[in-house]
């Protein structure tokens, strides 16, 4: 009788430390799901705000007008003749600006690398090409500001119009933008493809499957 007691009371036992071990099973993976949900939450979170910013600081930076406190840092070069003053300050204002889009850039880069992270590359791949074709917007803007100004600081040390007028012609678009202007048009539809691939997770949903 004793040994039926004792052979249940290990059963009961045992059934106990199993229920209890199941139910702690469920309580991680729920754990899990939830700590991966935040962290989806929180990095895309952070990615949209950077790419907001991105593209706030991209109008700002080829807006049409700048102000003179932009350029009030600037080291002036000896015998700056007004002409080429007028040419640097606005160099220097639009240059400026840009330094905080590239800075935003790479920061959106770390939270992009938190994203594919955490989704996998195969998930984060839309959202990757969408980032290159910013980056390429960016990269063209860059260089658009460099190659007017520079021309623009030859013409005024020298006196005399560049040949190339066309080039200068189709740098300066790109440089002094109006807000319906096909760049701007651009990075709109951009950061709305990716403003829809990650609000699933910015709506608390999880794709994420353990």
């Amino acid at each position: 009788m004793v040994n039926m007691i004792s052979m249940v009371s290990d059963i009961v036992l045992g059934i106990s430390a199993i229920a209890v071990a199941f139910v702690a099973m469920i309580g991680l993976s729920t754990w899990r799901r939830e700590l991966a949900g935040k962290a989806i939450f929180e990095a895309s979170k952070k990615m949209m705000g950077f790419v907001y910013k991105i593209v706030d600081g991209y109008q700002w930076t080829a807006s049409l007008m700048t102000y003179s406190t932009e350029s009030i840092d600037r080291t002036r070069q000896p015998g700056e003749s007004d002409a080429v003053k007028l040419v640097l300050d606005e160099w220097y204002a639009k240059s400026k600006r840009l330094e905080s889009v590239l800075k935003n850039y790479n920061e959106l880069a770390e939270a992009n690398w938190e994203v594919k992270t955490i989704l996998g590359q195969e998930a984060a791949k839309n959202i990757e090409e969408r980032l290159v074709l910013i980056r390429k917007e960016i990269v063209n803007l860059s260089t658009a500001i460099y190659s007017y100004f520079e021309i623009g600081q030859q013409e005024a040390e020298s006196g005399h119009n560049t040949r190339n007028t066309e080039f200068k012609e189709e740098m300066r678009k790109i440089v002094y933008q109006s807000p319906d202007s096909e760049e701007f048009k651009k990075l709109n539809v951009l950061v709305g493809d990716i403003d829809r691939e990650l609000s699933p997770y910015l709506r608390g949903a999880s794709r994420i499957r353990w």
